[in-house]
């Protein structure tokens, strides 16, 4: 609880919130609020749509050290989000407490969080999914022979338990996300395509920065069928192949390295040449991360793109981004927010002030860098008409 002191205050406030019931001489009685009523009001603090669902679930997958990660949707996630991945799996004495709040092998004491390295380590994930929706887990360790499939109440107990042939690995089942909220449930289907990309958008993310982790997506539609929404070879490519791969080969050839490093935190990523044609109208293509964790991190991005519109003379144009900060634990705190996406640096004006510096330097030497033809490559003008037909006709006279 002293964890989510911080990141979780609505929900710490909803669980300690009082229901207001007459009394027998007409005033509020304050009574504690049942703790069920509490986890489903909760809920929807960590989990709020598509997006924050797979982000839970993808974060779980790496922390397993999967290689292999693959997000199959029905009716563009509406119906069904499905994780599968081939990292170590859940071994049989974690599965009763798998969904339940609070529940994680990450930490024990408030201090670890200054020596975590893990995405995930609240424990609230998999117990707000099973609160929103038909949750159910499969699973297998490379100690068992065979796998184990659960299926979980609203309250985060396992309501059934069988076995069942699988690779080692985890798949995670959302069904039906937001069905006890009949309000919520619609808006989800009305908006099932918007949700979907903004999703997608977020698994393009991951795949750009874990870039040793094969990422595949799959859409299930009664409508447009099967679609293949995204596919990275993962492996030894690194940025460049996830770029190339997610983005194109033509995005890729717009791009420049990016590196240096503070004291505590070094920087590494790709940033747009400084060139008309090279940015883009949206910041859609801006990524920052912190330990391969994708954040929010508006003041960094600022400081980019002031820079780079002032080497284009375009005041309305934001530069590709992708930019990834590896830091210890104590130099930054992500325990902000329930979505983990703002952070707070120790020295964050010494930060910004590095990379302001990194990318002038950066852009001022692109500015000054011209394509030069050599004698093999340097185009042939055009013989102009007028002086081709004054030399066929002197040739003609001639003979």
């Amino acid at each position: 609880a002293q964890v989510c002191a911080a990141a979780a205050a609505p929900a710490a406030a909803a669980a300690a919130a009082t229901a207001a019931a007459p009394a027998a001489d007409g005033a509020s009685k304050i009574r504690q609020m049942g703790g069920n009523a509490a986890l489903r009001i909760c809920s929807d603090q960590v989990v709020v749509d598509l997006r924050s669902a797979l982000k839970e679930l993808v974060e779980n997958a790496l922390d397993a050290g999967a290689t292999k990660l693959e997000v199959r949707l029905k009716e563009h996630g509406a119906e069904m989000l499905e994780v599968t991945d081939n990292g170590r799996g859940i071994s049989r004495e974690n599965l009763d407490g798998v969904a339940r709040r609070h529940h994680t092998s990450k930490l024990r004491e408030f201090d670890d969080l200054g020596r975590l390295r893990s995405f995930g380590f609240r424990g609230e994930a998999l117990s707000s999914l099973a609160a929103l929706s038909s949750l159910s887990v499969a699973t297998r360790t490379e100690h068992d022979a065979v796998g184990t499939s659960l299926s979980f109440g609203r309250d985060g107990e396992i309501s059934a338990r069988s076995k069942v042939a699988r690779d080692v690995g985890t798949t995670v089942c959302v069904a039906r996300l937001f069905e006890p909220f009949a309000v919520r449930r619609r808006e989800l289907v009305r908006t099932a395509q918007l949700e979907m990309r903004k999703m997608l958008a977020a698994l393009q993310a991951y795949a750009l920065v874990c870039t040793a982790v094969r990422f595949s997506c799959v859409s299930l539609s009664a409508k447009t069928g099967r679609q293949s929404l995204l596919q990275t070879e993962g492996g030894a490519a690194g940025m460049r192949g996830a770029v190339a791969s997610i983005f194109g080969a033509k995005q890729l050839s717009e791009l420049i390295p990016l590196s240096g490093s503070t004291d505590r935190v070094t920087i590494h990523g790709f940033v747009s040449r400084p060139r008309a044609g090279h940015g883009r109208r949206a910041s859609d293509r801006q990524y920052t991360f912190v330990n391969s964790r994708p954040v929010d991190f508006p003041r960094l991005a600022r400081v980019v793109n002031d820079a780079f519109r002032a080497s284009t003379a375009k005041s309305e144009c934001f530069p590709f981004l992708l930019l990834n900060l590896e830091a210890p634990p104590d130099a930054y705190d992500v325990n902000v927010t329930p979505d983990k996406r703002t952070v707070f640096f120790v020295d964050e004006a010494a930060l910004l002030g590095c990379i302001g510096e990194m990318v002038a330097k950066l852009f001022a030497a692109e500015s000054c860098t011209f394509a030069v033809h050599t004698p093999d490559t340097l185009p042939l003008a055009p013989r102009p008409a007028a002086a081709a037909e004054s030399s066929s006709s002197s040739s003609s006279s001639s003979s």
